[in-house]
C-alpha cells in the first residue's frame, strides 16, 4: 500500500515557526506519520513539552525538523522520506534502526533567510519606512526570510524617529534639549538635563 502525502500550502514561508512571547526558542516541529492511515503530515506542536496521546501509543511516528524550514523544503523532505517510511511499516513490527535512519535524514537546515526578530534583521542598517518596505527586504533576502515581532519594531522606529525639542524644564530652570524615551512603553518626552518628563 502506498503512502500519501497532506502537503503544506505555501501562503506562509516558514509554516511551523512559532515562538511563544515567554520562551526562549521556537515551539517543536515534526513530520508525522499516522501507521494506521499510512499518511505523511506536518504540523507544530502547541504544548509546552509532553507528547500527542497517539504518538505515547505508538500509533503516530513524529520526526523532529527545523522549524525555519519553508513550505516547499517541508513538503520536499516528506516526498523525500517515502521509500523509508513505506519500508518502515511493510514490517510486522517497527524497526527502530529504521526509524533513527529517517529522523537523521530529517534533520536538514533550512536554505532560506529564515526566520528573524525584525529589530536584529534590519541592525546595524537603514530602518525600514513601512512595514510594506521592511516584508519586500525580508523577501529580497537569500531566498526569503519571515520577520517577527515587525509591528513592536516599527512602532519603536516611529518613536525614535520623533525630533529633539527645546524647552523650559522647570526642575533645571533653563532651557533644555528634550528627546523621546527609548522604552516602547513611554513615549513621553524626557529632559536630557533631569530626566523630568
Amino acid at each position: 500500500m502506498s503512502i500519501t502525502i497532506n502537503e503544506l500550502d505555501d501562503k506562509c514561508l516558514h509554516p511551523l515557526y512559532h515562538k511563544y512571547a515567554s520562551q526562549s526558542s521556537p515551539q517543536r516541529a515534526y513530520i508525522c506519520l499516522d501507521t494506521e492511515a499510512r499518511m505523511l503530515s506536518a504540523d507544530w506542536y502547541g504544548e509546552l513539552g509532553g507528547c500527542y496521546m497517539r504518538t505515547w501509543d505508538g500509533l503516530d511516528i513524529e520526526f523532529d525538523i527545523n522549524p525555519e524550514l519553508t513550505c516547499h523544503e517541508i513538503n520536499k523532505l516528506m516526498r523525500d522520506i517515502v521509500p523509508a517510511c513505506a519500508e518502515l511499516l511493510a514490517e510486522a513490527k517497527i524497526d527502530e534502526d529504521l526509524v533513527y535512519d529517517i529522523q537523521r535524514a530529517c534533520e536538514v537546515i533550512t536554505e532560506s533567510g529564515g526566520v528573524w526578530d525584525a529589530a536584529d534583521f534590519f541592525d546595524g542598517g537603514p530602518a525600514p519606512s513601512s512595514r510594506e518596505e521592511a516584508l519586500d527586504a525580508a523577501s529580497d533576502y537569500e531566498g526569503g526570510a519571515t520577520l517577527i515581532n515587525l509591528d513592536d519594531y516599527l512602532e519603536q522606529v516611529a518613536k525614535d524617529a520623533q525630533p529633539d525639542k527645546k524647552e523650559w524644564c522647570f526642575n533645571c530652570q533653563a532651557e533644555t534639549t528634550w528627546t523621546t524615551s527609548h522604552d516602547v512603553r513611554d513615549d513621553h518626552y524626557r529632559c536630557m538635563g533631569c530626566g523630568t518628563c
